[in-house]
């Protein structure tokens, strides 16, 4: 059994996390104030925690970049760097870093980054689950998605490694570069790897053995040539003594969090689902709504995102087109036309007074800008991007056809339910009965070190992705209904106002108030039980506000039809 395939088993030993830190600290690493692994975390899981205060912007942990698993450190491996130089064509990317991965666990104790490897636990996307545990999701949109990944990767190793192998069958044994090898590399990658600040994807030790959370945090790499990879917490984010310390992984729905990472968010605020909208085209003046909406950049049958923190502001633009009456779209097409006649106008004001500047100046000076030329400035004066289109149909047309379009809404997203195999009454009491399995068995989720083919854990990731979702489409309900109905009794509409009661109900259903009592919860790399993970409140806070400034602006412009 090669160095890095016993970990979804067995996870690391005491001996091999201390070989591990030792390492990193004889090559220079820096970590005073951290202490990793620690079960003193949010669901008592391993994972890293402070054990001192670490202040905003103070630099948490320094890894020096030769402890990095590179691209360019790859090709410059004495054993097989020539070949993966010269075969860049087969090699790129992620892929030419999978196989530094792989090459790295075939040489086992031999290799430098040994003591590394021996840490890292099996990866646990979904894409690796079998159909049947795909099917507790609850969502043919993800299963999709991870089927096709499947397929993805099967060509991918077939046609780079594969190939590879063949090129030079006397370097390269295709036997030990198998397909579980590439899969382990492959999904290390995508859920451990660094590279939005780097000159390429990174392997970065112990900075990827932090959990994830909605956390503000920064990187930087080599500044002023100091030879390490810096983190520190940033903005409104610092760790008090004790706490566990995290990373974010980027602003990720829950659907991208299990393909990638193998986890979801119970209190994800990025979380979204997706509903089809469609024109059916026997519908009353199908031709010039479906222009309509070609104009705005949607086709006739669009996914729009429902979130949980945003009023469905995207879906709704769509709807207000599909049911707007001929008399309706007549005022839309006559909003358009004076968009672009006041565009054009503008245009040659501007042009005009470039004219008239250039008039005042000597004629001997030349100019690096000149006007249009006549033959392109009707058709670009008068041209209208998609946000201007956009911008037209923001404007609400008359109450009787916005109160269509709300309808329409709702009816398509209560559509989305008839899909549920399970209600959220009996997906809570399930989540109930694994959490209490959980706090029975915790001391031995933390020996085992993670993991990820336990069929708890799957069955708790399914469940929580499947009721973020289910309460995501609940929320948008109760807006939808609320709003429907303040409209219907108009006369206590006005008494309400946007600033009061009705708002306060709209706004209310806006805001994750779970989240108040899970300041920070976490999952990522580092958990067994990828399950939990939350927002800072500063970050909630910021998209709660922006949501109901523009909450605010359309119940104003509503009201006022009234």
């Amino acid at each position: 059994m090669g160095v890095g395939e016993n970990m979804a088993q067995s996870g690391p030993s005491d001996e091999d996390i201390s070989k591990f830190k030792d390492w990193l600290l004889e090559n220079g690493a820096k970590f005073e104030k951290i202490d990793w692994p620690s079960s003193e975390t949010i669901e008592s899981c391993r994972g890293a925690q402070a054990v001192d205060m670490i202040e905003t912007n103070e630099v948490m942990m320094e890894i020096p970049i030769k402890c990095m698993m590179r691209p360019d450190l790859a090709v410059e491996d004495p054993q097989i760097g020539r070949l993966l130089h010269s075969s860049q064509d087969l090699l790129r990317g992620d892929v030419l870093l999978c196989v530094h991965i792989m090459t790295e666990v075939i040489r086992g104790e031999k290799s430098f980054y040994a003591p590394y490897i021996r840490i890292l636990p099996e990866p646990g996307s979904i894409v690796q689950w079998k159909d049947a545990e795909l099917d507790m999701l609850q969502d043919d949109n993800i299963v999709h998605k991870a089927k096709n990944r499947r397929i993805l990767l099967r060509n991918t190793y077939q046609r780079s490694v594969v190939e590879f192998a063949e090129r030079f069958p006397e370097d390269i044994d295709i036997k030990e570069y198998t397909y579980e090898r590439f899969l382990f590399a492959w999904f290390c990658i995508q859920a451990r790897a660094f590279g939005r600040r780097l000159p390429w994807t990174a392997m970065v030790p112990f900075a990827d053995c932090l959990n994830h959370s909605n956390v503000q945090t920064k990187y930087d790499y080599d500044i002023g040539g100091n030879g390490v990879f810096r983190m520190y917490p940033t903005g409104s984010n610092s760790y008090a003594k004790g706490t566990e310390v995290f990373n974010s992984y980027g602003r990720r729905p829950n659907d991208n969090l299990l393909l990638d990472y193998g986890f979801s968010m119970r209190y994800n605020m990025w979380d979204s689902v997706e509903i089809l909208l469609h024109l059916e085209r026997d519908i009353e003046g199908y031709p010039w709504k479906s222009r309509l909406l070609l104009s705005m950049g949607k086709q006739t049958m669009s996914h729009a995102s429902i979130e949980r923190l945003s009023f469905p502001f995207d879906a709704l633009l769509f709807l207000r087109v599909a049911t707007l009456s001929d008399s309706d779209g007549e005022i839309v097409e006559k909003r358009i036309d004076d968009l672009r006649e006041s565009k054009h106008q503008r245009h040659q004001q501007r042009q005009q007074e470039f004219l008239l500047e250039g008039d005042e100046r000597s004629h001997t000076v030349s100019f690096d800008e000149s006007p249009p030329r006549d033959s392109q400035d009707v058709r670009q004066s008068r041209r209208l991007t998609f946000d201007d289109v956009i911008t037209t149909l923001e404007k609400i047309v008359s109450l009787e056809s916005e109160i269509r379009a709300l309808n329409a809404l709702l009816a398509m997203i209560k559509a989305h339910k008839v899909r549920w195999a399970s209600s959220v009454e009996e997906d809570e009491e399930a989540l109930r009965a694994i959490e209490e399995s959980e706090r029975e068995s915790a001391q031995g989720a933390f020996a085992a070190g993670g993991d990820t083919g336990d069929n708890l854990w799957k069955a708790k990731s399914a469940l929580l992705y499947r009721l973020t979702r289910k309460k995501i489409i609940d929320v948008n309900i109760s807006r939808l209904q609320k709003l429907l109905a303040a409209l219907a009794n108009s006369t206590a509409v006005p008494e309400t106002g946007p600033s009061g009661e009705l708002f306060e109900d709209l706004a209310s259903l806006c805001r994750v108030q779970e989240d108040s009592a899970h300041n920070l919860s976490g999952a990522g790399n580092e958990s067994p039980y990828h399950s939990t993970a939350g927002s800072t409140r500063m970050g909630v806070f910021n998209k709660e506000l922006d949501q109901e400034t523009r909450l605010r602006e359309y119940l104003q412009t509503l009201l006022s039809l009234l």
